[in-house]
């Protein structure tokens, strides 16, 4: 597909002439005012569909290395971009990462959509052969990274509550996992990040030893709790939470975990079971459900820890009674990316 680069005073006039009859003023005006100082979109018609609309496309990986709530962090500050400037987004492409099945699954070739609906209810079809069709590169979204921790988060929390529409069957599996972890007890939700975080890439969190995390839970588990959960891809950590909180420790014993020396996106691309992208990204949503249902939560710097505060303040009817996260900032030197052969993963 040519996607047309437009110069500014070029994209002004098409729009006014093209859109005079099909938007409304003030979203006609929102998007050319927006148009007039954009460097980095591109606007093309792919057909006569919607009309009445500028739809947005937005590919929903942030990078092939990037993880899950990376990328869905990126995809909801893109949806708050397009409802600012007047657009419908609609998610397309999103192969481009470990979460993707190899072949075409569940009808789609975006991973996104394994997962999710479209948030505007327009088929991806429909909308490759709309009038008013936006590609954006995503350099246009730099406003979001000076933006402090705060409006950050109330602007995701936002977009999780109005535009996020997951799968029904994937509801089904998060609902399914909080009933049996959670249900009626007072639990404990912990998340431990380690295996590639040991790496110390530039960027990433700093690694915290689970030593240091056991002693914050149980500190934590003093004030009254019947279980603890824990969220962990590192097999080590986890032995070492059983052998100190013994029965009272729970955990999702069907998900994927890497050893000493291992690398948790290697060991999940080499796996013989079927379906293992999706089941990755099923279980990390799980995960985060349960974990945000808890009474209380404690964990590591990571984006499932995110998330599962986002998720409680934005789905829950109770917020945590205790929140803990281990937050020593962010290395500024070191490696990108872990070097596996020729391929490159970013954990």
């Amino acid at each position: 597909m040519l996607r047309q680069l437009l110069r500014k005073s070029q994209l002004a006039d098409y729009l006014y002439v093209s859109a005079r009859n099909a938007l409304s003023a003030e979203r006609r005006q929102s998007v050319i005012d927006f148009y007039r100082s954009s460097r980095y979109l591109h606007y093309e018609t792919l057909g006569d569909k919607n009309p009445d609309k500028v739809i947005y496309m937005l590919d929903p990986v942030k990078s092939y290395t990037s993880g899950f709530f990376s990328n869905l962090s990126m995809v909801l500050f893109k949806y708050d971009f397009a409802h600012e400037h007047g657009m419908e987004p609609v998610t397309y492409k999103g192969n481009l990462t470990h979460y993707a099945e190899p072949e075409r699954f569940l009808g789609t070739d975006n991973y996104f959509e394994y997962f999710f609906r479209q948030p505007a209810g327009i088929r991806l079809e429909d909308a490759l052969s709309s009038r008013h069709v936006i590609w954006g590169e995503g350099k246009h979204l730099t406003k979001y990274d000076s933006l402090s921790m705060e409006k950050q988060d109330g602007i995701l929390i936002r977009e999780l509550k109005k535009n996020l529409i997951f799968r029904d069957e994937v509801f089904q599996e998060m609902e399914k996992s909080r009933k049996e972890f959670i249900g009626n007890k007072k639990v404990l939700g912990v998340k431990y990040r380690g295996t590639g975080y040991k790496e110390k890439l530039k960027g990433h969190p700093v690694f915290i030893p689970p030593q240091e995390l056991i002693g914050h839970v149980k500190k934590m588990y003093s004030y009254g709790f019947d279980s603890i959960y824990l969220a962990t891809e590192d097999e080590t950590a986890l032995k070492q939470f059983e052998k100190y909180f013994g029965n009272r420790l729970i955990y999702d014993r069907s998900i994927l975990r890497a050893g000493e020396g291992q690398i948790h996106v290697d060991l999940a691309r080499s796996s013989p079971k079927d379906h293992t992208a999706y089941r990755e990204g099923l279980n990390v949503l799980k995960d985060v459900w349960v974990l945000s249902h808890a009474a209380a939560f404690a964990g590591s710097q990571c984006g499932v820890t995110r998330f599962a505060d986002l998720f409680n303040r934005a789905y829950c009817k109770n917020r945590y009674e205790y929140l803990d996260i281990i937050d020593k900032g962010v290395y500024k030197k070191g490696r990108n990316s872990i070097k596996e052969g020729k391929k490159r993963y970013q954990l």
